[in-house]
């Protein structure tokens, strides 16, 4: 099962519009991946373009610059390795066009931008605990992408199972 939220996006099939590129937020959880997996499903039978975002989170508070600036770089790397393995993951078992993006902000604005820069059709992530409606709407990382950004947003709960007949994969084309 899954969720599609966007309440503020209506649209008839006049309105809707091909795929080209979707957004993937990860955090590498399980949820994430299996948003991952999901967008490749969609991602080879529409064409469109895959872009995987990490967004690396820095603590507001900084003591020791060099420890950080030292750590910040050991974290990177192994972000941008665990990016390469997940495209790499996805171009072999789908054969899907994938691009790894990885910034350094707060999550929800860096998406947004994302979204805006990148001209991206749907965003596909993954939620991983959200305890009932109130919290997913109004607490979590979740519920704040679906608040800011403009385009549809595609949630799939942790353990999300998926499969795709052809009338679904042609129901996908658009939004």
């Amino acid at each position: 099962y899954f969720w599609f939220l966007r309440s503020s996006v209506i649209m008839n099939l006049f309105e809707a519009k091909a795929i080209k590129k979707i957004l993937v937020p990860t955090d590498f959880s399980t949820a994430a991946n299996s948003a991952a997996e999901y967008a490749a499903l969609i991602g080879k039978s529409t064409g469109a373009r895959i872009i995987l975002l990490h967004v690396n989170e820095l603590p507001a508070l900084v003591t020791n610059e060099q420890a950080i600036a030292t750590d910040f770089n050991k974290i990177d790397k192994e972000i941008k390795e665990n990016l390469e393995k997940q495209k790499n993951k996805l171009v072999a078992e789908h054969g899907v066009t994938v691009e790894c993006h990885t910034v350094l902000g707060l999550a929800i604005p860096e998406i947004k931008d994302e979204v805006e820069r990148e001209k991206v059709d749907v965003v596909i992530m993954g939620t991983k605990g959200a305890h009932g409606w109130k919290e997913l709407l109004v607490g979590s990382q979740t519920g704040k992408v679906l608040e800011k950004c403009e385009c549809p947003v595609l949630v799939l709960p942790e353990k999300a199972s998926f499969f795709f007949n052809n009338f679904q994969i042609n129901s996908l084309r658009y939004l």
